[in-house]
C-alpha cells in the first residue's frame, strides 16, 4: 500500500492566493517564457544571416580540410616517388603542392604526404591557381574542373572550345572560347557555383584571359596582324557596368605579348618577346621595360610587379633575374649561373630554379637558396623550403 504524504500545515501567515491573481502570475510567466523564444529564434536568424553572408570568407572548406588533415592519413614525407606519371604541372594552392599529371590532381601536405587526390585526364590541361583555389582547363576542349583541398566546386562541360581561362581568389572563373554566329570569341565570367555573372561575344581574335582580385575588371590579349605588321592589344572590359564599350585598350605595334595579369592594386602586366607592359587602371601610358637584345626565357607575376629571366643572345647558360615593380620601374637584377629551369611567384617572391641551384628573390635582390638535383624541373616555395619536380620524385630542399 503507497502511504499518503503528510499534509503540511497551512503557516498563519500565509494568505491563500486569489484566482485573478493566479491568472496573472499565469499570464506573467506565458510572457516571459514567448519574450525567451522570441529571443532564441531572432539569434538563429541572425547567425543564419551572418554565415550566408560571409559563408566565403568563413571558408568552411578550409576547416573541413584542417579536420582531414588531422584525422585522415596523410602518412608520407618527401621524397614522393612519380615515376611511372606523365607529370604535367606543378603549382601551390595555399599550404599545399598540387601535382598535375594526365590521370589525376594531387594534392600533397609540407610533409610531403598526399591529402586529395582528383581524377583529371585532360590532355592539354592550362592550371591557374589563386589563394585556396585551383582551376585546370581543358585547352581545345570543353571541359574545366575547379577545385580546393577538400572538394570539387565545379565540373564543367562548356558548349564550345576553351582557349584560356583565368581565376581569382573569389573563386570567379573567366573562360574565353570560340564564338559562335559570326564573333570570333566568347567571354563567360562564372562564381565557384558554376552561376553566369556576366557574358560577352567579340568579332576580334584573342588568346588570353585575366581576371582582377576583386572581380570587377577583365582583360583580353589580342594579337592580328594589319598589312604584315603584327600587333598586340589588351583590352580591359567592367564587369560591373552595362555599357558594352571596354574601359580602355592600348595596342602595341610590332610586338607580340605572351600573358596579361592583373597585380594587386588592378594594374594590368602583359609580357611578351620585347619585355614587359605596366598599364594604370585609369588607361593612361604604360610603363614599357624593353629587354633590349636579350632572350627573354621566363617570367613570373608576383602580387606587386614581375619578374623576367633574360640571358644575352648568343650564350647558351646563365642570365639574370629583372624584378619590376608595380609601376614597371626595375627594382632589382640578381645574375645566376647554370641552365635555367622554372621560375614562379609566391606573395612577393619568385623562386628560381637551375640545373644546380634553387633562390628565393624578391625587389630587394637575392635571398635564400640551396643546391638540388641535376633533373629538377619546375619548383614553389613553401616558406624555407622549395618543392622540386624532377624527373621521377618530388623532392623539398631547405634554403638557406
Amino acid at each position: 500500500m503507497h502511504k499518503k504524504r503528510p499534509i503540511k500545515a497551512k503557516q498563519e501567515n500565509e494568505q491563500p492566493i486569489s484566482r485573478e491573481e493566479a491568472r496573472r502570475r499565469h499570464r506573467k510567466r506565458a510572457r516571459l517564457l514567448m519574450w525567451k523564444r522570441l529571443g532564441i529564434i531572432l539569434m538563429i536568424f541572425v547567425l543564419a544571416f551572418v554565415l550566408w553572408r560571409n559563408w566565403d570568407t568563413l571558408a568552411p572548406d578550409k576547416l573541413l580540410a584542417k579536420v582531414q588533415d588531422l584525422i585522415g592519413d596523410a602518412s608520407g614525407s618527401f621524397p614522393v616517388d612519380i615515376s611511372g606519371a606523365n607529370v604535367q604541372h606543378l603549382t601551390r594552392s595555399h599550404n599545399y603542392a598540387v601535382l598535375l599529371s594526365d590521370s589525376y590532381l594531387t594534392y600533397y601536405n609540407d610533409r610531403g604526404g598526399e591529402v586529395t587526390r582528383y581524377p583529371c585526364t585532360y590532355s592539354a590541361a592550362l592550371v591557374r591557381t589563386a589563394g585556396k583555389y585551383v582551376l585546370v582547363a581543358e585547352q581545345g576542349g570543353k571541359r574545366l574542373l575547379l577545385t580546393t583541398r577538400s572538394m570539387i566546386l565545379k565540373d564543367m562541360t562548356l558548349e564550345n572550345n576553351i582557349l584560356a581561362v583565368d581565376v581569382n581568389a573569389k573563386g570567379q572563373i573567366a573562360v574565353l572560347t570560340q564564338g559562335t554566329q559570326g564573333y570570333a570569341v566568347e567571354l563567360t565570367v562564372y562564381d565557384q557555383k558554376g552561376t553566369q555573372l556576366y557574358r560577352r561575344s567579340r568579332t576580334s581574335l584573342a588568346s588570353e584571359v585575366t581576371l582582377s582580385a576583386d572581380g570587377k575588371l577583365a582583360a583580353l590579349l589580342s594579337v592580328e596582324a594589319t598589312n604584315g605588321v603584327l600587333a598586340s592589344s589588351a583590352v580591359v572590359f567592367s564587369l560591373t557596368s552595362s555599357e558594352p564599350q571596354a574601359l580602355y585598350t592600348y595596342t602595341a605595334a610590332d610586338t607580340l605579348l605572351y600573358r596579361l595579369d592583373f597585380l594587386t592594386n588592378d594594374r594590368l602586366v602583359a609580357v611578351g618577346e620585347s619585355g614587359a607592359l605596366l598599364m594604370t587602371p585609369d588607361g593612361g601610358d604604360p610603363t614599357v621595360y624593353d629587354i633590349g637584345g636579350r632572350q627573354l626565357l621566363g617570367y613570373a607575376v608576383a602580387e606587386d610587379g614581375v619578374a623576367l629571366v633574360l640571358r644575352p643572345r648568343g650564350d647558351t647558360d646563365g642570365g639574370e633575374v629583372v624584378m619590376l615593380d608595380h609601376t614597371g620601374a626595375q627594382a632589382c637584377a640578381v645574375p645566376f649561373t647554370g641552365e635555367f629551369r622554372h621560375l614562379s611567384a609566391q606573395g612577393k617572391q619568385v623562386l628560381l630554379l637551375t640545373d644546380s641551384a634553387s633562390q628565393i628573390i624578391t625587389q630587394a635582390g637575392a635571398g635564400k637558396s640551396s643546391r638540388v638535383e641535376a633533373d629538377g624541373q619546375q619548383a614553389v616555395l613553401f616558406g624555407s623550403n622549395a618543392v622540386v619536380m624532377g624527373l621521377s620524385a618530388l623532392q623539398s630542399y631547405t634554403l638557406s
